[in-house]
């Protein structure tokens, strides 16, 4: 079962890596389309991508809750995340005509990085480096409480979270800004359903039908009050797909403990080193993909003449998965290198 456990997770790596390329690119599509099935489909690939999150999240509480580590292990972790981040933000920021002034005026770029990004990609950086700041004492913590406790953290932090927002949007009622729940947001709710499902979670069948009956449900349900909200001249129809949902929340937890089942099946074992490879390479291509995207673009526009928009698309993804993968997989074999991506 060890073996599958962390076999499970570098499947779910590799599949929540291609789905973030899918939100990256994806929404183009529904964006310049009105209702039809090409919209229903594009939306419908958008809302499965948006599960690529939460499952990293869950990786990341699967791996690292069930641990105490001492704090210059987290010290070291912290501070490789934040030169990855320096050095990829300094490449973006280089790259982007939208940041003022250049890399000579150190204090512009000190400024514009910590205000936002320097790459759309790289904002999942930000939130990892944080969440890192209070692992240690998360990874303590969990070890105080019971499995009742993880369960109702976990519920308050998506379902009650989340059910609060739902009603928010649909009602036009605004939380007072000082209603601070503080320790309760999606992030720590990933974590420990990461968590929970990787320690207290058998595989079965029925349960595993269950997921893949809430996964599809869930998906419905967010292409159906999309659409609805959509008709209605709503512009903020995208709100749906807010990562502390509960229609985003449901299916990500469903796809990770299903990724469990995956993870058994014949065809994966074979090839589990071929994966644990691949997904060792996952961080490096999360951190290019920006730059390949935006330099392969134009192959998608000319894949668009020939092939439907649709699939143009998705063949313009896994070139980009490609493209990504290859020279990190190499630059791996370099061991500081390997240190970092």
């Amino acid at each position: 079962m060890g073996a599958n456990r962390t076999l499970y997770i570098d499947v779910a790596k590799i599949v929540a890596i291609f789905l973030v390329l899918v939100n990256h690119t994806n929404s183009e599509i529904f964006l310049s389309y009105s209702p039809s099935v090409t919209w229903f489909s594009s939306l419908t690939y958008f809302y499965i991508s948006r599960i690529a999150v939460p499952v990293f999240l869950m990786a990341t509480g699967a791996l690292l809750l069930g641990r105490v580590e001492g704090y210059r292990r987290h010290l070291q972790r912290m501070w490789r995340m934040f030169a990855v981040l320096l050095v990829f933000s300094l490449f973006y920021y280089n790259m982007n005509p939208g940041f003022p002034g250049s890399l000579s005026e150190a204090g512009t770029v000190i400024k514009s990085l910590i205000e936002k990004p320097a790459s759309n990609a790289l904002w999942y950086v930000y939130l990892y480096l944080c969440l890192l700041m209070v692992m240690p004492f998360l990874q303590r913590l969990v070890q105080a409480l019971e499995k009742r406790d993880i369960e109702i953290v976990i519920i308050i932090s998506l379902a009650v979270m989340g059910l609060s927002m739902a009603l928010g949007h649909i009602f036009s009622v605004n939380i007072y800004g000082q209603t601070d729940f503080t320790l309760f947001c999606y992030p720590i709710g990933y974590l420990f359903a990461g968590y929970y499902i990787n320690r207290f979670i058998v595989p079965d069948r029925k349960l595993l039908v269950a997921a893949i009956i809430v996964f599809i449900a869930c998906i419905i349900f967010s292409d159906l009050i999309s659409y609805q909200q959509f008709s209605q001249g709503f512009a903020q129809y995208l709100f749906w797909s807010n990562l502390g949902l509960l229609n985003i929340s449901l299916p990500s937890i469903a796809a990770f403990y299903i990724f469990r089942h995956i993870a058994s099946l014949p065809a994966i074992q074979k090839r589990s080193r071929l994966i644990g490879e691949v997904s060792l390479c996952v961080f490096g291509i999360y951190l290019t993909s920006d730059f390949v995207l935006v330099r392969t673009h134009p192959w998608y526009q000319d894949l668009a003449h020939f092939l439907h928009i649709f699939f143009a698309c998705i063949c313009w993804q896994a070139i980009i998965f490609t493209l990504c993968l290859v020279p990190v997989f190499l630059a791996r074999r370099v061991k500081w290198v390997a240190r970092y991506l």
